[in-house]
């Protein structure tokens, strides 16, 4: 089995407010598969498992959709640590390097999305002590 790494692209928003501009998540997933097909075939179900929907606080439809596949690369000739590598060139490399107090695991709270009210799901308000488990293909 080869290693690969696969960037995945995911859409969040509320069905009865649609955003011009929606918030968007690019997930990094690591695959094992026999070669590139198997491994795009494998990427794209685990980004459509990763969809999911659900009544939020405010009584509309909190939804998150697979939109697609950004790239599957190969890690086969990797070092066993990399997870995702991505070339280019640029004229000031310096800027792409952000201070330690930066980086996302030291910062709490968001600084890009605002609240996130939007996305509480109604059951946790509404106080309902365990989470309505949804049937598949429902």
């Amino acid at each position: 089995m080869i290693r690969y790494a696969a960037n995945l692209l995911l859409e969040y928003g509320v069905d009865e407010a649609p955003s011009p501009r929606p918030l968007c998540e690019r997930r990094i997933v690591l695959i094992e598969a026999r070669g590139p097909r198997e491994a795009i075939r494998r990427a794209k179900q685990l980004g459509k498992r990763a969809e999911n929907s659900y009544r939020n606080a405010d009584g509309q439809t909190f939804r998150v959709k697979f939109v697609g596949l950004i790239d599957v690369i190969s890690l086969e000739h990797s070092e066993e640590s990399e997870a995702y590598y991505s070339m280019r060139r640029t004229s000031h490399p310096e800027r792409q390097v952000r201070p330690d107090d930066d980086m996302s695991v030291l910062t709490s709270g968001s600084k890009t999305i605002g609240s996130s009210w939007w996305v509480v799901p109604e059951w946790l308000v509404r106080g309902q002590g365990k989470r309505k488990r949804r049937k598949r293909g429902a």
